[in-house]
């Protein structure tokens, strides 16, 4: 008589039938699921490699700005990290130092600089921030140092437009600032009589711009030649 064949028993549980199915899955795709893995291996450390090469150039960069002295130094920085933040920062610092530079009182002749070179380069910079930055406090920053320049000049309208610019930019989050902005807005107009009220008294001691001469200075100017002649001493014969 034939003996029947053995049926293999039926899985206890739901989850000896999973683990059946992931071993028969294992068994027909093991080559691609062995692939699948190195691809996600290589991935997660290809991440963690980037991610730490990142905070090496981080402190690398701040580790530089902490030591920069000078606008080309700052310059360099802006350049060498191009597109991270740190490059703004770097050249905010690399345009307050051509403009204190520009600004601050000289003692020597040899202590002279060219003040309006100066400014340019640093209002280049403070132009750039301002178009490449997205946040609102380094925009900030970048247009007071544009409204410092225009104060050199005595540009009065654009000092004033960029103050209100700040009010507007820092309204809401940085509120301090656009009250320092508001504060510096509403004495241009006394800073542009300041400057027009010496300028006239400058004109007024050079006796310039129609005014009439100091009673003294007329008289001797208006002194005979004669009377020189006659104070003069005899040439001896």
């Amino acid at each position: 008589m034939a003996k029947r064949p053995v049926e293999p028993e039926a899985p206890e549980s739901l989850h000896e039938v999973w683990l059946i199915n992931l071993q028969v899955l294992y068994t027909k795709h093991q080559n691609k699921i062995a692939v699948a893995l190195l691809l996600a291996a290589l991935f997660f450390i290809g991440r963690w490699a980037y991610t730490d090469y990142q905070i090496r150039q981080l402190e690398d960069s701040w580790g530089r700005m902490a030591t920069a002295t000078s606008p080309v130094s700052f310059r360099n920085i802006a350049e060498d990290y191009a597109g991270q933040t740190v490059a703004n920062h770097a050249s905010l610092s690399a345009a307050d130092l051509l403009l204190s530079e520009a600004t601050r009182v000289r003692t020597a002749e040899s202590d002279e600089v060219d003040v309006e070179s100066n400014l340019q380069q640093a209002e280049g910079l403070y132009q750039e921030v301002l178009s490449s930055s997205e946040h609102d406090l380094i925009k900030a920053n970048a247009l007071f140092g544009l409204a410092a320049i225009a104060e050199c000049r005595l540009a009065w309208d654009d000092a004033q437009g960029h103050y209100e610019t700040i009010e507007r930019l820092a309204a809401e989050r940085y509120p301090f600032l656009a009250s320092m902005a508001a504060e510096r807005s509403a004495v241009i107009p006394e800073l542009q009589k300041g400057v027009v009220i010496e300028e006239t008294s400058i004109l007024d001691e050079l006796g310039v711009g129609g005014e009439e001469a100091p009673e003294s200075e007329a008289a001797e100017a208006a002194k005979p030649v004669s009377e020189e002649a006659e104070t003069a001493e005899p040439v001896a014969e």
